[in-house]
This record gives structure tokens, C-alpha cells and sequence, in this order.
């Protein structure tokens, strides 16, 4: 947990929050429940004003689903939003900070949400730069004294402590620079959605046309039905063929008994789905390590190799991951999968719409999703008769996935960095001129 010292910079203050508000209310300010529930109704489509929840501002673009008339609207007008405000949850998500977007629409705010506005002594944006950081988280779990952040009065918003420099201009420069991180930050997240999109319709396309022998796709069936079959999981090239999935992988279930084995500090490494970073890398240095001898006995059954396939059975279904060499065990949640036809083929093949499909048409029965392992060998997918054409398709794909992954990789860079200028420039450990201000980039 992070806190600020209460040694204070030159020209810095040690205050708290409730210091520097000048508004801080929320959806009951503006009357009784009984008064909110006669005068403000809700709509599911469009109407006069729409009510800001977090839910909302966490999609990227805001994308409102809740609505008020314009009686509603009126009623509120103690919390009208017209964008740049900040808000933050009070119950639920509580530590989620948002700034409310420009809409082309009347807007207020709706419960279980915080409209907080600052004196004009302070630049409202460095203090929503603190809001996000983890200095205010610490502040909360300190000042609710809890490890679960469920809720958050007004009282405890107030006694955060927050550092301060004395001049406005500093406070103003301080935020450019972590804005211009910011900007990066969100520049880098919409390449990676738009490259996901193009990866998602490239997927779509070659899974149910394929290519051709000079590497084009083949026409659409809607120019040449000739060309294609109609199978029992959509229509696919008329050269191709629909497997079981049995019939192309050896699938294990690592763990048949669901026991977790004994740990050991120093033992060997047991790998579960949640030992993948965003990127799909391995990274073996938070995971459970168990006995050697676990290990030993898991060997008697099968040993995994690189090009080896990890897929979520338990809870969180799907995610797959391709193995690399090395020495370790796989957890009671993940099936292992050895393909017959690359690992690169089936690994896009797992990933794809029409396999997903499969997949929750047998797990959406239960609250808690489970893989049954003889469930999976009857999935079914489609492979090209010719070796060459899927080798095509992997090499598209990989170059696509590659792309994607390089840029998580950039991702994660960037916010490491944002987290490093915060630590600087929000405890006046680095100081910023307004000239560095104007020029800052990442």
C-alpha cells in the first residue's frame, strides 16, 4: 500500500481532500426517495436525458444505457452534468474515477455515484490525476479501514490526504505530462482494439473461405455457392473437412482428481490460466510452486512440450495458451491439449467465434461455467485438405496475434511508466516547468 510521507516539499502542502472540495453531492441531494421515486422514471431507450452511471463511462466510447424523461431531468437538476466533471462510485466500484464525457444530450447523474468538483485554488484535472492514482487508493483502504472497498461516505472522501504545490501553474504542468502519458496510454489500447477487430474479421473470413493456391481468399458464397459446403458449424470451403476434436488433439485433463497438490517453496511451478500475463506470456514468478514429487507423478501420465495448448475448464472457460519448454506441473483448471495438426492452427481455431459458440452451448447451463473433458473431444472444426492452405491461414494469423501482442507488450511499458510519473509528480519528488509541460511526450 502506497502513502505519502509527511515530509512535504518546498512549496508543496500536506492537506486533505475535504480541504479542497467545493461540491460534493450525489443522486439524493436531490430529494427524498419517496420525491425521487414519483418524479424520476427510467428508460431502457432514449429519451430526454440520460443518466450517467459508471457502468457506462467505463466503455470506450460512453455508450449511455439508461435514460430519464424531461421531467426526470428537471428534478435533478441538482447534479445536471454537461461533461469535464468528475465522478466517482460510491458503492460497488468504489476507487473507480471517471471524467464524464461531452454528449450530444442532457445528462445527470445517476445513484450509487459521487459528482465532486474542487476550488477554484486547484487545477481540477491534477486532482483527478491523484483520484486515479494509488496514493488515493491507499488514502480509501486507510481511511475505511477494510480490505474490500464495498462503500464510501462523504466523510471518508474528505480525509484523504493529498499533496499540494502551492502555485496553480505547477499543479497545471504537473498533469500535462501525465495527460500526454495518458494519451499514449489510450492511443496504444485503440490500435490494439481496432487490430483485435481487423484479427476478429480476418479469423471469420478465412475459417469459412479459406484461401485459394495464390493465397486470396476465395469469393464470397454469395457470388460462388458452388464453392462451399454447409456443415454443422456453418459453411466452410467445399475442399475442406469437419473433425472432431478428438480426432486432431490428445486432450488431458492435468488433475482427473481436482486435488491440488502439496507446495513447496522451492518446488516446481504449477501453472494455471491465471499465470499468463495479458500478453499470453509465462510467467512463472507469482505461482503456486508444489512438491517435486507431484511433479513426478504427473510425468507417469503425459509430459508437456513447447507447442503444447493450455485451455480454461473451470470457471474461466477458454483463454487458450501455447506452452513453452520447461519444467513445470498444470493445475486441476486447465485442460491440456497436444495437436496433431501445429499448434499454431489449433490455436487460432480456439480462439475463433465458431468454436467459442460450442463452447457456451455447453457451459451456459451452471453459475459456475465447468469444461467436462468429453464434452470438448466431441467439439468439432473445420480443416483444409490441403497442409499448405492451413499453413497459410496459421502464418496470417500469427502475423495478426503478433501485432496485437507486440502492442500489449508497448501497453504494459507505457503504464509502467505513467506509474513512475506519478510517483514523481504527485509527491514533488520531480518538479516540472510549465516549458516542460508544453513539450512532454512518452
Amino acid at each position: 500500500m502506497i502513502e505519502l510521507s509527511a515530509n512535504v516539499t518546498a512549496g508543496w502542502e500536506l492537506k486533505t481532500l475535504g480541504d479542497i472540495v467545493s461540491i460534493l453531492t450525489d443522486y439524493t441531494a436531490n430529494g427524498s426517495f419517496e420525491s425521487l421515486k414519483i418524479n424520476v422514471t427510467y428508460y431502457s431507450e432514449p429519451n430526454f436525458a440520460v443518466l450517467v452511471r459508471t457502468t457506462d463511462l467505463e466503455k470506450k466510447p460512453f455508450k449511455p444505457e439508461r435514460f430519464t424523461d424531461e421531467n426526470g431531468y428537471k428534478f435533478l437538476k441538482k447534479t445536471a452534468l454537461y461533461g469535464g466533471e468528475i465522478v466517482l462510485a460510491n458503492v460497488g466500484s468504489v476507487g473507480k474515477v471517471y471524467i464524464v464525457p461531452e454528449y450530444n444530450s442532457p445528462m445527470t447523474l445517476a445513484p450509487n455515484t459521487y459528482l465532486v468538483k474542487f476550488s477554484d485554488e486547484v487545477d481540477q484535472k491534477f486532482v483527478y490525476q491523484f483520484l486515479i492514482s494509488e496514493f488515493y487508493i491507499s488514502g480509501l483502504y486507510r481511511t475505511i479501514n477494510s480490505t474490500t472497498l464495498a462503500a464510501i461516505n462523504k466523510d471518508n472522501f474528505r480525509s484523504i490526504p493529498i499533496f499540494l504545490p502551492n502555485n496553480k501553474k505547477e499543479q497545471t504542468s504537473i498533469r500535462k505530462v501525465l495527460e500526454t502519458a495518458d494519451q499514449a496510454i489510450e492511443k496504444t489500447e485503440a490500435l490494439i482494439t481496432k487490430y483485435q477487430q481487423i484479427k476478429a474479421g480476418l479469423m471469420h473470413d478465412l475459417f469459412t473461405r479459406g484461401l485459394t493456391t495464390d493465397g486470396k481468399l476465395r469469393p464470397p458464397r454469395e457470388q460462388a455457392q458452388e464453392l462451399y459446403q454447409e456443415t454443422p458449424i456453418g459453411w466452410i470451403p467445399k475442399e475442406w473437412e469437419v473433425w472432431e476434436f478428438e480426432k486432431v488433439a490428445q486432450i488431458l485433463d492435468p488433475q482427473p482428481d481436482h486435488r491440488t497438490p502439496p507446495e513447496q517453496l522451492d518446488g516446481i511451478p504449477y501453472i494455471g490460466i491465471g499465470d499468463f500475463d495479458l500478453n499470453g506470456e509465462l510467467d512463472t514468478n507469482g505461482c503456486r510452486k508444489i512438491i517435486p514429487g507431484a511433479y513426478e507423478k504427473q510425468r507417469l501420465r503425459f509430459t508437456t512440450e513447447s507447442g503444447d495448448i493450455i485451455f480454461g475448464k473451470i470457471g474461466t472457460i477458454g483463454h487458450p495458451k501455447i506452452l513453452p519448454s520447461g519444467r513445470y506441473a498444470l493445475s486441476a483448471n486447465v485442460l491440456l491439449i497436444k495437436s496433431t495438426i501445429g499448434s499454431s492452427y489449433m490455436f487460432h481455431i480456439l480462439n475463433a467465434a465458431f468454436f467459442g459458440k460450442q463452447i457456451s452451448d455447453i457451459t451456459n447451463t451452471t453459475s459456475q461455467p465447468a469444461l467436462g473433458i468429453e464434452k470438448v473431444r466431441g467439439l468439432l472444426i473445420p480443416l483444409p485438405s490441403d497442409d499448405k492452405e492451413k499453413d497459410k491461414i496459421s502464418a496470417l494469423l500469427d502475423s495478426c496475434y503478433l501485432n496485437i501482442s507486440n502492442n500489449f507488450v508497448y501497453l504494459q511499458k507505457l503504464k509502467k511508466q505513467k506509474l513512475g510519473l506519478m510517483h514523481d509528480l504527485l509527491t514533488g519528488k520531480v518538479t516540472v516547468t510549465i516549458d516542460q509541460a508544453e513539450t512532454a511526450h512518452v
